[in-house]
């Protein structure tokens, strides 16, 4: 073998024929970077919901899919520390808390994603992906009334 068939196999594209054709689920995933506004507008329970949904679809490990719950569960339970810490009569301090810990849980659940994300997206186009719009606006509505509720729990106890 000659040094130039060598170098050829340095530019052999690494995810060559691993295209996954068939998930595990039947729905299509969606992207990555839409799950940040999930996560900016619901917060961290937004942001594992969805991540935890994604991962479904993705076919991700259940170790995986655990942890992204666990990430959720953390970022709920750092956001209700901190509202003990911060004064809750400044008015939007919480609520800026919640979007902070939502977009550091979305950054977390992300890297969990990512490797999955990139073998379905290997060889396709964006239309390869399913919309998140009714489902993202219905996740962040709900998580963020049970982070608000949790939130309100806990300033009166």
């Amino acid at each position: 073998m000659s040094v130039e068939d060598r170098d050829d196999d340095l530019f052999t594209p690494s995810l060559k024929g691993v295209r996954r054709d068939s998930l595990p689920g039947t729905a299509r995933p969606w992207r990555l970077s839409s799950q940040f506004y999930v996560a900016f507008f619901g917060g961290p329970l937004a942001a594992a919901a969805i991540g935890w949904l994604n991962g479904g679809r993705l076919g991700l490990s259940d170790a995986r899919r655990l942890a992204i719950a666990g990430i959720g569960a953390a970022g709920l339970l750092v956001t209700l520390l901190l509202m003990v810490a911060i004064d809750p009569a400044t008015d939007g301090s919480i609520r800026l808390v919640v979007i902070v810990v939502g977009v550091v849980c979305y950054l977390a659940t992300r890297e969990l994603q990512k490797p999955a994300d990139r073998v379905y997206a290997a060889g396709r186009d964006q239309a390869a992906y399913a919309s998140l719009w009714l489902r993202g606006i219905a996740t962040a509505l709900v998580c963020g009334v049970a982070t608000g509720v949790a939130v309100a729990a806990a300033a009166s106890a």
